[in-house]
């Protein structure tokens, strides 16, 4: 099977930008720990452009989705994902994307990447990934059954098999992009 890493498309004209996610009672959910955020509804405004997109990522790699894509994402990866109303001023229909799943699959003699040092002005995050480009996974450490999920150590990164990804373009997806990491 193959699998893509998830990005939303930055070169559509005036295509709109979302902010970090907050709750109603102004609380910043974690959405990216692959952990349940059982709560709801959320609330984002839209920071710049018009051009809403059927699936973006906000400034914290966070996925928006028009509730269509949502529930198709949600028929295949099932507990993976978790759907939280969203609260866009004058716009409907659009939910949050808590990821749920977490794989340790970074291939590391695939990928590129630097980790933070003793030496770095982080010194407590020694040993994690700093930064990572061409990212490759090893298949051999997915499970068939994850659909959907983040990289363990680099948590920014959302991948979706080859299945997911044609549920995806299938329910309408202006806005997603995918690159191929396997």
């Amino acid at each position: 099977m193959r699998y893509y890493e998830l990005f939303d498309e930055l070169a559509i004209p005036d295509r709109w930008h979302l902010g970090e996610l907050r709750s109603v009672d102004d609380r910043e959910p974690h959405l990216t720990a692959g952990v349940r955020c059982g709560g709801g509804p959320l609330r984002a405004v839209v920071s710049s452009g018009s051009v809403e997109l059927d699936f973006c990522l906000t400034s914290f790699a966070v996925p928006v989705a028009r509730s269509s894509v949502a529930a198709a994402i949600e028929r295949l990866a099932g507990e993976d994902v978790e759907r939280i109303a969203l609260r866009i001023p004058g716009r409907t229909g659009f939910e949050a994307l808590n990821v749920l799943r977490v794989v340790e699959c970074l291939d590391e003699r695939r990928t590129h990447f630097i980790k933070w040092t003793a030496h770095d002005h982080r010194a407590d995050l020694a040993g994690q990934y700093r930064q990572v480009t061409n990212l490759r996974v090893s298949v051999e450490c997915i499970p068939e059954s994850a659909h959907i999920f983040r990289i363990g150590g680099w948590r920014i990164a959302i991948v979706v098999s080859e299945a997911l990804k044609r549920e995806i373009e299938r329910a309408g997806s202006h806005g997603a992009t995918f690159t191929d990491v396997t």
